[in-house]
């Protein structure tokens, strides 16, 4: 298409798989397009584009603003939790505690950031 954007984020790859996708792949590619378009050179901004599409087992709400609300399931957010805790990680090479570590950017202790990350199957690779 020409335009250069950001890579997904993990958050928004699971916002993506958790979409029934009716179309297929030529609906995500749509999706695709639309964010890149929107986004205007910078990061994609899938927020604006999804609601388009028919997310599965998700419920959409009024928010006070009036804009539809994503509900999301248990499954759902643990995948979005498993993605956000593995950025983490890969944005500090692995590291759980101390200053600038997965924990702190996350704002909970490392014993908690490693018992998350052993009930969601977190280890590295490699």
């Amino acid at each position: 298409m020409g335009y250069a954007a950001s890579p997904l984020t993990p958050v928004d790859a699971a916002l993506l798989r958790s979409f029934s996708w009716p179309g297929n792949v030529r609906e995500l590619r749509n999706v695709i397009e639309r964010a890149m378009i929107t986004s205007t050179g910078g990061p994609l901004r899938l927020d604006r584009v999804l609601p388009e599409a028919t997310p599965a087992r998700v419920t959409h709400t009024a928010a006070e603003d009036g804009r539809p609300r994503t509900i999301l399931d248990e499954r759902q957010l643990r995948e979005i939790e498993r993605a956000n805790m593995i950025a983490a990680l890969e944005q500090t090479g692995w590291r759980v505690g101390g200053e600038g570590g997965g924990a702190s950017i996350l704002g909970i202790s490392p014993s908690t950031f490693k018992s998350r990350m052993k009930s969601l199957g977190i280890r590295r690779q490699g």
